[in-house]
């Protein structure tokens, strides 16, 4: 049973229906996992910076040149959510997503950005419990046919996708707020 199957089965044991062997066996529940299975994934990554699904890449410049910016760039071909923009120096710049297009006034821009993982090999576990929440959410009506369960599996999800904003901000360290000695010593204690 491969791990797609794994985390339909989890979310069909949330609405209390027994699991499938795949998504070709032809029941209703197999048949509407499939169905909902990807959409529900790229959703669930795109809600939350996951840190498992984060890339980085040098974007390719357009030749056609947006009306208000300087420049616009082609964003990754698996890119679900952009994160940052940085520019000479790796500095933050200002950008704007249009038409599938990233617009700005830099000349050259790298992307930080959450992409289509689709191996569930790769997921991390806080990730596969929130998933299968959304999944079971999608599947509430054609599997089971009620609206109460999916609006509670719903916002069960959505508390699972705030909790793992606390979880990753724990696991991240942030860049130094300044090279200036002061405020070094102020907030670091070191003289």
């Amino acid at each position: 049973m491969d791990g797609a199957v794994k985390i339909a089965n989890i979310a069909l044991a949330r609405l209390g229906e027994s699991p499938i062997q795949n998504f070709g066996e032809g029941s209703v529940p197999a048949n509407m996992a499939k169905i909902f299975y990807d959409s529900a994934r790229r959703a669930t990554l795109r809600d939350f910076n996951w840190n498992f699904a984060v890339a980085v890449a040098p974007l390719a410049k357009l030749a056609e040149k947006p009306v208000d910016f300087r420049s616009a760039f082609a964003l990754p071909a698996d890119c679900l959510r952009v994160l940052a923009v940085r520019g000479e120096g790796g500095l933050p710049v200002p950008f704007v997503i249009r038409a599938g297009a990233l617009c700005t006034d830099a000349e050259s821009v790298e992307v930080e950005y959450t992409y289509d993982c689709e191996d569930p090999a790769l997921f991390d576990d806080k990730f596969v419990e929130a998933f299968s929440f959304k999944l079971a959410s999608e599947l509430a009506m054609p599997v089971k046919g009620s609206a109460e369960l999916m609006a509670n599996y719903m916002n069960v999800y959505n508390a699972f996708v705030e909790r793992a904003a606390t979880i990753s901000a724990d696991e991240e360290q942030q860049e130094p707020i300044s090279d200036n000695p002061y405020v070094e010593a102020r907030f670091n204690g070191s003289y």
